[in-house]
């Protein structure tokens, strides 16, 4: 019978190795974007049929739940490669020999000029079990393959959002952050590779929005909540949208028991920058005082679908009876 023991590869028929050029290859290029992606965010071969249909499958997943959400980082305005190289140790005294002893760690360094409320986002990041994918200027993606042949993320080992640096007379401010990769396998053997094009940076991620109320605290006296929908940075998005989110299948609402409570309205209060959200009368003319009624936006997919892209709630206001 076969027995592979004691029999080393000495190359010949089990090595899988060839000198010959590609005729066809992939230089890189500089960094241009970078993707986030939730552990376990993966593209399958069928996502990858063709070039419009791995942007659109990135695009769904930039307005995914979490848990399966791409995020992506559009804006760099610097990069340097602080990988280290592979550590080698002399064999022993008498050699002048080097082997490896350690592989090198892949990691690098990023600015963007965006700003401090981007960078504190950035700072989410760190705890995020995220993984990584990159996008050169040549509109190249890199990923890793997985034993299934998908497209997934590199792991990190560490995301950190660097400390932010005022201004100097010959320097602007900075807003570094950092990368670290966890696997020279995932980088190097199972690199995985896939030309896009310039559609690649028409997708964008989320704006967070803070749902602020006129009542404080929200004692309701009546089933009509006044709500602010205020995104990231002031703006508040009714102004964007007043249409759109002037619609009860833009919110959702829930009673006591957590059970959906009926919207029968929305409307949109320009002169007070506010969109007043009526709760069925009946329901909650039937509450106990004291009991609590949420009211939220929908999630981003939804929103979406509804016309207006990119935006997701921090968290409902609530109401008390």
């Amino acid at each position: 019978m076969a027995d592979i023991a004691n029999k080393p590869n000495c190359g010949g028929s089990t090595s899988t190795f060839n000198s010959g050029l590609p005729l066809c290859d992939v230089i890189r290029k500089a960094p241009k974007a970078l993707l986030l992606l939730d552990s376990g965010v993966e593209f399958t071969p069928a996502d990858r049929a063709s070039i419009a249909v791995l942007v659109a499958a990135i695009k769904t997943k930039t307005r995914a739940p979490r848990g399966g959400r791409v995020y992506p980082i559009m804006s760099i305005s610097d990069y340097a490669d602080t990988s280290k190289a592979a550590t080698k140790a002399a064999i022993g005294n008498l050699s002048i020999q080097e082997i490896t002893m350690q592989e090198g760690i892949p990691s690098f360094d990023f600015k963007h000029y965006k700003g401090e409320l981007f960078q504190k986002q950035l700072s989410k990041a760190e705890g995020g079990n995220l993984t990584l994918m990159i996008i050169d200027a040549g509109n190249v993606l890199y990923g890793t393959e997985t034993s299934a042949g998908n497209l997934k993320g590199f792991t990190m080992a560490e995301f950190k959002a660097q400390l932010a640096k005022f201004a100097t007379a010959s320097a602007p401010a900075e807003y570094p952050f950092s990368i670290t990769l966890d696997s020279i396998v995932e980088y190097r053997d199972n690199l995985m590779v896939v030309q896009l094009d310039s559609t690649i940076f028409n997708i964008s991620g989320i704006v967070d929005v803070n749902l602020n109320t006129t009542d404080a605290p929200p004692v309701q006296a009546t089933n009509v909540m006044k709500i602010s929908p205020i995104g990231t940075g002031g703006k508040n998005i009714g102004i964007l949208y007043p249409g759109i989110l002037a619609d009860a299948a833009a919110w959702v609402s829930k009673g006591p028991t957590g059970a959906a409570f009926t919207i029968t309205s929305v409307t949109w209060d320009s002169a007070n920058t506010r969109f007043n959200v009526t709760l069925d009368s009946t329901a909650f003319t039937a509450l106990t005082t004291g009991d609590k009624v949420t009211i939220d936006l929908k999630d981003a997919a939804s929103l979406l679908a509804l016309g207006a892209d990119g935006y997701e709630s921090l968290g409902p206001v609530t109401a008390i009876k």
